[in-house]
């Protein structure tokens, strides 16, 4: 731990790191209009300053870090990303909150939000055309265990998409060797949130910057997981900010080693579009894709609800 008598000097070790011009140039290389570079660099200095472990950290990681901040779109300030230390290293983890604020930026987006349900909430809702979703948290001051999240959005040409995940559906997310410093671990309720979030991003609008952000907050779960922080590099970034669709996040999503006869049988059992949409995004496979397709149109076949 740095002590106290150094703290002083730290601090102007790293404001003058992070300052430097070619620092800076780096930063700007993939800044977008609403962030400016030095308010980048004091809210990364005050996150430095307010947690001793970050401290810690080589100036090189506090400047990836600021970088990574440039690159998708969310300030360090504790509501829209976080910096948390990983060993000697810093991660840029995503808050659900600034997610959220990414995808107002799409411009075809009203209304956003995600919540995490207690078991002492109201919460109601159903799928298909006379779809609702009802929810209002408890006032009691212990409302009980996790037990659902939920997102929705209110789309500018008409619809409002939701999703609901019981705790079986957010907790298949959850990395199996989630270790003590996880968020998962830390601050459950807002990653409950941003799993719900997460799944029906896949079936909103997308900004560029919230598909990068996306991409690069699955690789930071999936280093909790490993033990092990997997650097996405600027370079990966922008090429992902630079491409359509939802492939590349896909692709970074934490793949379930189930086997294929235990992936059909769920398919099998699904009783709802919906419930397909959620196996879906757990495996994010072709195949599994397939399989989902044709039990949905046997479910639709059969009048079965749909979720969406």
């Amino acid at each position: 731990m740095t002590p106290p008598t150094s703290i002083t000097s730290r601090k102007s070790e790293i404001q003058s790191f992070l300052n430097k011009p070619e620092v800076l140039e780096s930063v700007k290389l993939a800044l977008p209009e609403h962030l400016d570079v030095k308010r980048l660099s004091r809210l990364v200095l005050s996150s430095a300053m307010s947690n001793p472990k970050l401290l810690e950290c080589s100036n090189q990681s506090l400047a990836l870090a600021m970088m990574t901040c440039s690159e998708i779109g969310l300030e360090p300030n504790g509501r829209d990303a976080h910096l948390v230390p990983f060993g000697k290293e810093i991660v840029v983890v995503p808050d659900y909150r600034g997610l959220i604020k990414l995808a107002y930026q799409s411009g075809m987006v009203l209304s956003c939000m995600a919540r995490a349900v207690y078991e002492k909430d109201h919460l109601e809702f159903k799928y298909g055309t006379k779809s609702f979703l009802d929810y209002t948290p408890s006032n009691e001051e212990n409302r009980g265990e996790l037990s659902h999240a939920w997102a929705m959005v209110e789309l500018r040409e008409g619809g409002s998409p939701f999703i609901v995940l019981n705790k079986a559906e957010v907790l298949s997310h959850k990395p199996r060797t989630a270790g003590r410093d996880s968020p998962w671990n830390t601050y459950p309720a807002p990653m409950w949130a941003k799993t719900a979030f997460k799944v029906l991003s896949k079936f909103i609008p997308l900004t560029p910057h919230l598909t990068a952000a996306v991409k690069h907050d699955n690789e930071i779960e999936a280093s909790f997981s490993r033990g092990t922080v997997k650097k996405v590099t600027p370079s990966e970034l922008m090429d992902l900010r630079g491409s359509e669709g939802h492939s590349e996040a896909d692709d970074a999503e934490i793949v379930v080693e189930d086997t294929d006869a235990t992936i059909k049988g769920r398919i099998a059992s699904a009783k709802t579009v919906q419930d397909l949409m959620a196996i879906n995004e757990t495996y994010m496979r072709d195949d599994v894709q397939d399989w989902c397709d044709r039990r949905a149109d046997e479910i639709r076949g059969k009048g079965g609800r749909s979720g969406g």
